[in-house]
């Protein structure tokens, strides 16, 4: 998640906040929740990218300049040369030869200096503002490389039902993307470049030099960073990111005919999301804050009479768009300890078994995507126990193990079990 996409979060949990205020009570906050159904995060995210884009042209228009007449520091080198190919000798550098014996010989009887110490100005190219200049130059083409991949992704296909229509905001996106990465190859295949490029460029912090301060150009590149390349700690955006996500919850619970039943108030020891539980046609529900791994529980009890209890899932939130995040995350929230573990972008949702599996919801909105998930948690179809208790019910595999209550596909990683006649699906894989 870039810069941008971080300020319009903030932005939403921010009125998210306020509703929170005005609404104390979980029933309150509950039975007024479709007043928030409008804070969506992806029609505004590609928008936004599109205008950060047109930023970046900018931005790169102004390293242009800087690569065509860059800021050069003049330094002073000392070095020792024979006497003949010195010029202009001054009383510095006569004093030093001096006192250096060894640069002296004898000649017909006579002490001279064979080689002197010489003092020359060089032009240093590989000064502290050019290295940030570079460090900027790939941090941006880094950030293209992302965009491309994100766009990639949401590019429509016939197996997902529809293809992506003209004139539409991810081939404008597409088009941004193209001349910039045109611009960022030419500046790449320059002399500055490749010989800045050769020594450190990267940088903790960024120091406010003189030169930013007071030159327009590298001042530009050194705001655009502080504005648009430096990001909030990764624990207040993964807070922000589970209020947002929780919110988008109870809205998928309340347009599926959820009834709250239980839950205090809103702000309770302190937490941003507070504990509630749920009643459906079929199960209760329950999601509560989910402390050390940044998502949330989501335990489904069936109302019928059922030997194994409820199950319980961790749902966590990546900000990546190809769940990268969790990917490496991955053992860490294995060790939950909950039945599974999902995890939701803004843009699809995924289960996490031997690895990171995206569902295929993209092209869904949010509201859709959280609506299918908390369907599939709660999938009930007639199904012959007889059957099924030795053929998966999603992949038609054979390979099920069973403890005489919960039963599971090695194939497709299914769990399911039977609520009297029908299948109940506590975590479905589709193959």
């Amino acid at each position: 998640m870039i810069h941008c996409e971080e300020v319009l979060l903030r932005s939403v949990v921010g009125r998210i906040d306020a509703y929170a205020h005005d609404h104390q009570s979980c029933a309150s906050y509950y039975g007024e929740i479709g007043s928030l159904s409008a804070l969506s995060l992806q029609g505004a995210s590609l928008r936004s990218d599109l205008g950060y884009l047109k930023e970046v042209d900018r931005i790169l228009s102004v390293i242009t300049t800087i690569v065509v007449h860059p800021h050069i520091l003049n330094s002073r080198e000392t070095v020792i040369v024979r006497a003949e190919q010195a010029h202009g000798i001054t009383p510095e550098m006569f004093s030093d030869t001096v006192r250096d014996q060894k640069l002296w010989k004898e000649r017909g009887g006579v002490m001279t200096p064979a080689e002197v110490y010489y003092f020359r100005n060089v032009d240093d190219l590989v000064n502290y503002e050019n290295r940030f200049v570079v460090h900027l130059i790939d941090a941006l083409s880094a950030q293209l490389a992302d965009y491309t991949k994100a766009c990639d992704l949401l590019v429509g296909t016939v197996r997902r039902g529809e293809l992506t229509a003209e004139h539409s905001l991810l081939e404008e996106l597409y088009g941004a993307i193209a001349l910039l990465s045109k611009k960022l190859r030419r500046i790449r295949a320059t002399e500055f470049y490749r010989i800045v490029s050769k020594a450190n460029t990267r940088f903790a912090r960024i120091e406010p030099t003189n030169l930013f301060k007071h030159d327009r150009a590298y001042g530009a590149c050194y705001k655009f960073y502080l504005r648009n390349m430096t990001y909030a700690s990764a624990e207040a955006r993964a807070d922000d990111m589970a209020v947002y996500f929780a919110t988008r919850l109870l809205l998928a619970l309340r347009t599926l005919g959820y009834e709250l039943i239980e839950g205090g108030h809103v702000r309770d020891e302190g937490s941003r999301i507070p504990s509630m539980t749920f009643e459906g046609e079929d199960f209760f529900v329950r999601i509560e804050r989910a402390e050390g791994y940044g998502g949330l529980y989501v335990t489904v009890r069936p109302k019928a009479p059922w030997e194994g209890g409820a199950v319980r899932s961790l749902l966590v939130f990546d900000a990546s768009i190809d769940f990268s995040e969790v990917q490496r995350d991955r053992p860490r929230l294995y060790a939950s300890g909950a039945d599974g573990v999902d995890a939701v972008s803004l843009w699809d949702a995924a289960c996490l078994d031997d690895a990171v599996r995206p569902l295929g919801m993209r092209g869904t909105d949010e509201n859709e995507l959280l609506e299918r998930y908390l369907k599939d948690k709660t999938r009930l179809q007639r199904g012959s126990r007889r059957i099924y208790e030795t053929h998966c019910p999603s992949c038609g595999g054979r390979d099920i193990s069973s403890d005489g209550t919960r039963f599971r596909c090695a194939a497709c990683k299914t769990d399911y079990t039977f609520l009297g006649e029908r299948v109940w699906f506590t975590k479905l894989r589709r193959p």
